[in-house]
């Protein structure tokens, strides 16, 4: 039975953080609750004040930001990094967040798996929270697991030593100021709430059994459909975070050179001439080139990969961090492409894996299996019906 649409405004307070990838996912639940005619204030960065345009939905721009930012991650950023960019969040932001609080009195907080200042804030005055995650349910446990299985001991080292010690002091005070006891760091990264909405599906959850009770795995939605015609067309997109990498880049035009198709790189080094064949992907239009291409050479993103799949398009996973290299193991084992690390990679060897994905029967077969499986469209339904019952409605 459908819930009828909310007569009375509920407010909703949506505190979010400048990471692309996040806010794009996050963007069809927030106007399915603009649909049922909540209100609902959204604090991040001046670059999100256009994020949409409803007349129940008001942007408020940080005073004073610090800590996570799509421009400043890269594949050299450690966990405790990470870790201690959140705190930097929480810090900036806390004061500005508590006072639209006790101003605007909400009825529920939405806030990102990093939203720790979110959290702290809705426990202080008791807000039912809902936790939005994009990737995967990002425990350290599950990062330091493929760390040493991949015996990588940068972990050890005497920098990240530092870090995550001096992570542990400063999350341990934060906790002593909210009266709450610090058991170890790995909250941080999770700030579990009321309702934990997972965008994404539980194949590409690591150790999936511990979150299955108290995440809901919803997937992303999609707001574009496309025909699905396919053409003689590889599409690479590093995301918006590597896209700047023109070592890499120039790997690819170096590599792809020999092939008789055309190749459109979504990258941000601006080039003079590129070779027949090439050009670069215009703005924002990722959805349109994987309805189109037969390949996708990618980063392993969780938005990219989903757009992959929604499109059926077979990918090979390129990864730049951990959690890349995890979703392309997960593409692996659906047999939904390949991976191929960055320290792997050469002409040969990834025109060779090209030759086993591209257009390829099988891992077009493993994409159709799973549209059947999984109906993401209808997801914010469910989610509509998980927030009435958060409320009482």
């Amino acid at each position: 039975m459908e819930q009828p649409i909310l007569k009375n405004k509920k407010k909703a307070l949506l505190i979010s953080y400048p990471l692309f990838s996040h806010n794009f996912a996050m963007k069809p639940y927030i106007k399915a609750l603009l649909d049922e005619n909540f209100q609902i204030d959204y604090l991040n960065t001046d670059d999100y004040v256009d994020f949409i345009k409803h007349e129940n939905f008001k942007f408020y721009p940080y005073e004073s930001y610090k800590g996570l930012e799509t421009d400043t991650l890269d594949n050299k950023f450690s966990i405790f990094k990470l870790g201690l960019s959140i705190h930097d969040a929480y810090a900036s932001t806390v004061s500005q967040i508590e006072k639209h609080i006790l101003k605007t009195c909400p009825d529920l907080i939405i806030h990102p798996k990093f939203g720790f200042a979110a959290k702290l804030s809705a426990l202080r005055y008791n807000i039912p929270t809902i936790n939005m995650t994009s990737g995967f349910v990002f425990n350290p446990d599950i990062v330091f697991k493929f760390y040493k299985q991949s015996n990588d001991k940068g972990i050890f080292s005497g920098d990240n030593i530092y870090d995550g010690k001096t992570l542990i002091r400063k999350y341990e005070k934060t906790l002593q100021e909210y009266d709450l006891l610090c058991t170890d760091c790995s909250d941080l990264y999770v700030n579990k709430g009321s309702l934990n909405v997972v965008m994404n599906i539980p194949e590409f959850q690591p150790n999936l059994k511990d979150f299955l009770i108290d995440f809901e795995f919803l997937g992303m939605n999609f707001e574009e459909y496309g025909d699905h015609k396919k053409e003689d067309l590889i599409y690479v997109s590093l995301g918006t975070v590597f896209n700047k990498e023109s070592n890499l880049f120039n790997k690819f035009i170096d590599y792809l050179s020999p092939l008789n198709v055309k190749v459109v790189l979504d990258a941000k080094t601006k080039y003079e001439k590129l070779p027949d064949g090439f050009q670069l992907a215009k703005l924002g239009k990722q959805k349109e080139y994987l309805q189109r291409a037969k390949l996708f050479i990618t980063h392993g993103g969780a938005c990219s990969i989903h757009e992959s799949l929604f499109y059926k398009t077979p990918m090979i996973v390129i990864p730049q961090t951990a959690e890349h290299e995890i979703n392309g193991d997960h593409v692996v084992q659906n047999n939904f492409g390949l991976k191929l690390l960055t320290t792997e990679l050469n002409g040969a060897l990834l025109r060779k894996y090209i030759s086993q994905v591209y257009d390829a029967p099988d891992k077009i077969d493993s994409l159709n299996e799973w549209s059947k499986k999984y109906d993401l469209i209808h997801n914010k339904s469910v989610f509509i019906r998980h927030v009435y019952s958060l409320l009482n409605i």
